[in-house]
C-alpha cells in the first residue's frame, strides 16, 4: 500500500451517517403531519416509506425515473397505501424530509480525525456518492469536511451512478490520479466495492464482518496506510 496517494469515499453511511440523519429527519415529518391515525405508528409508515424509497432508487439507477420523480414517488406511493392522493402533501413532506436531514450533521466516529490525520500525512482525499450534488454538498459543508475533500464527484452531475466503471473514471481523471496509487472506501458492497473492482481500483469495505477487504471503521486506513 506503499503507492497509495489517493483515497476515494463514499459519502452517505461511510464518513456521514445517513441513516441516524435520515430516521430523524423522518420521524420529525412523520410527526409534524399528523398522520398517526392514518399508519396507527411510525414503525409501520417507516416500512412502508422504506420499501418505496428503495424500489425508487433502484429505478433512479437504470434511468427509470428522474431525481425529481424519485424524491416525490416515494411519499406519494407511501400515502397511497393509505387511501391518501394528495400530492401537494408528498411534495410537502419531501420538501421538510430534505431540510430536516440537512440539520442532522452525524459524522462516523473518528471521521473528522482521520481525514485530518491523512491530509496531515498528505493523502490526497475525495468523495464519489450516488447522491444529488446540491445535497451532497451541502452535506459535505454543514459536516465541516469540505477542506479535506480534494474533489467530489457526484453521480448526478456526471450522469452515471456507481457502479458504472464510468463514474471511476471521471472521479480519477478528475483528481488527475492513476489506478495503482489509488484505493476507494464504501459501506455498499456492490455500488463501492464490486464497482471499484470491475473497474480495475482496490477497494475497502466498511462493514463489521470479517473479510481481507473488510474494515469496521475509517480510523483502520491509518494502520493499513
Amino acid at each position: 500500500m506503499n503507492n497509495i496517494k489517493n483515497i476515494f469515499f463514499d459519502l452517505d453511511n461511510t464518513l456521514w451517517d445517513f441513516r441516524k440523519s435520515s430516521e430523524l429527519a423522518l420521524q420529525e415529518t412523520f410527526n409534524s403531519f399528523g398522520l398517526i391515525a392514518e399508519f396507527n405508528n411510525y414503525i409501520i409508515f417507516h416500512k412502508i416509506y422504506a420499501r418505496h424509497n428503495q424500489h425508487m432508487w433502484a429505478k433512479y439507477y437504470n434511468n427509470a425515473i428522474t431525481r425529481d420523480e424519485l424524491v416525490i414517488s416515494r411519499f406519494k406511493a407511501t400515502l397511497k397505501e393509505r387511501a391518501i392522493n394528495e400530492p401537494e402533501l408528498a411534495e410537502d413532506m419531501n420538501r421538510m424530509y430534505m431540510d430536516l436531514c440537512l440539520k442532522h450533521t452525524y459524522l462516523y466516529p473518528n471521521t473528522l480525525e482521520t481525514l485530518k490525520y491523512l491530509k496531515q500525512r498528505n493523502y490526497n482525499c475525495h468523495a464519489i456518492s450516488n447522491g444529488f450534488g446540491e445535497v451532497q454538498m451541502q452535506k459535505i459543508e454543514l459536516c465541516g469536511i469540505r477542506e479535506y475533500l480534494k474533489t467530489i464527484t457526484c453521480s448526478e452531475d456526471v450522469g452515471i451512478c456507481k457502479p458504472h466503471k464510468g463514474i471511476f473514471k471521471h472521479a480519477l481523471d478528475k483528481a488527475g490520479a492513476s489506478k495503482d496509487s489509488s484505493i476507494m472506501i464504501g459501506d455498499d458492497l456492490n455500488t463501492d466495492i464490486k464497482g471499484a473492482h470491475n473497474f480495475g481500483l482496490k477497494a475497502f469495505h466498511l462493514s463489521s464482518s470479517k473479510s481481507d477487504i473488510n474494515i469496521a471503521s475509517i480510523t483502520e486506513l491509518i494502520d493499513i496506510l
